[in-house]
């Protein structure tokens, strides 16, 4: 196999939106874009400092490979038998060797409440905004989307393309659908800062000016960029350090509505009169789930002994055990020894958390 040198734009934009807490949006032309994959979650599993990033893969109806490993096993098997010299390429050992959720558009509802480190999309003609923004909320800070394109000479032929929705505003009488969503998002692409397009050898198509000053961040350019809201939640962090269960529950925040939230949510919890109700509304990606997960961690250390919730699945509910759990780690509760976890035995549900058992003090159920 050729070995190229991939241009260094590419590493940085990761590095820098990784210090920004920004994702990175790759968009891959070419029909070899899926072999690009691996390479890109390569550079971004070497940028972070945190385990390796698992994939959300969405789709329209084919892959165009097999997903499943004990297939792909056989299939390699198959090709041994006939040709014992034969190696496994490498993009079968990255399909096996990193976690990936494949999902159908149809389906993406599924995956609300989720949090992933990377995004590919293929299929765009079925793509809507609805499905664009609720897949790429599910992505963290520092995350990346990348959005698989076919071989085409221009990007402006993608604003003369069918979409599949098209077909729901058709009728006898107008034939015809203008759309308007696809030239808009292109031109959108041109104007961000954080995305970069590429054919299938990752080569940068310079659609943008920005794409050729993209420079590394200085660690005097990351402290500059410390906003009023970030200086106010290390004051608000500093302030309640010596708070009993809120101060430890308010590190966990990452923003300072977040951190608002959280202290919002405990003094109701706190008054123990049920009498009132907290409703908290936000854009998708906010960190709602993640709020949510720290104060019930806060209602179990005041005491609470039952503790539901209430989701279309329980698959939308990964986010919330996750901070949850991380709220224990904040008060100090042990896994096994002061609260243990019951996960579905329902195989569509993909063996989500459905019961916390905590008998630290007394017995409490989440």
């Amino acid at each position: 196999m050729v070995k190229k040198k991939i241009d260094n734009r590419i590493r940085v934009l990761i590095e820098n939106n990784i210090k920004n807490n920004h994702r990175s949006f790759f968009v891959v032309v070419g029909d070899k874009g899926k072999e690009q994959v691996m390479h890109l979650h390569y550079i971004l599993t070497k940028a972070t400092t945190k385990t390796q990033p698992t994939i959300l893969w969405c789709y329209k109806s084919d892959l165009g490979f097999v997903s499943d490993s004990n297939k792909r096993k056989t299939q390699f098997e198959k090709r041994k038998r006939r040709n014992p010299d034969a190696q496994e390429d490498p993009f079968s050992i990255f399909l096996a060797s990193t976690t990936i959720r494949y999902t159908y558009y149809s389906e993406t509802q599924k995956i609300l409440g989720n949090t992933f480190g990377m995004l590919v999309l293929q299929d765009f003609e079925a793509l809507t905004p609805n499905l664009l923004a609720r897949t790429i909320e599910t992505v963290e800070g520092g995350g990346m989307v990348i959005l698989l394109l076919k071989t085409i000479n221009s990007l402006r032929q993608l604003y003369s393309l069918t979409m599949d929705v098209h077909s729901r505003f058709r009728s006898g009488i107008d034939k015809d659908v203008v759309g308007r969503f696809n030239e808009r998002f292109i031109l959108s692409l041109a104007s961000c800062q954080s995305c970069l397009v590429m054919d299938d050898e990752l080569n940068i198509l310079p659609i943008s000016s920005h794409s050729k000053n993209i420079s590394p961040l200085s660690a005097e350019d990351s402290k500059t960029l410390e906003t009023a809201s970030e200086k106010e939640l290390k004051e608000l962090k500093y302030s309640l350090k010596d708070t009993e269960i809120v101060g430890n529950l308010v590190k966990t925040a990452r923003t300072l509505d977040q951190a608002k939230v959280i202290l919002t949510f405990i003094e109701a919890i706190s008054e123990k009169a049920l009498r009132s109700t907290v409703t908290l509304t936000a854009a998708r990606g906010r960190g709602k789930s993640a709020a949510l997960g720290v104060a019930i961690a806060g209602a179990v250390a005041f005491g609470y002994s039952n503790i539901f919730v209430t989701s279309p699945s329980p698959e939308n509910l990964f986010t919330l055990f996750d901070f949850i759990f991380k709220g224990f780690d904040a008060l100090d509760f042990q896994e096994h020894v002061d609260y243990d976890l019951v996960r579905s035995t329902n195989p569509q549900f993909n063996q989500a958390i459905v019961r916390v058992n905590i008998f630290k003090t007394h017995r409490q159920t989440i």
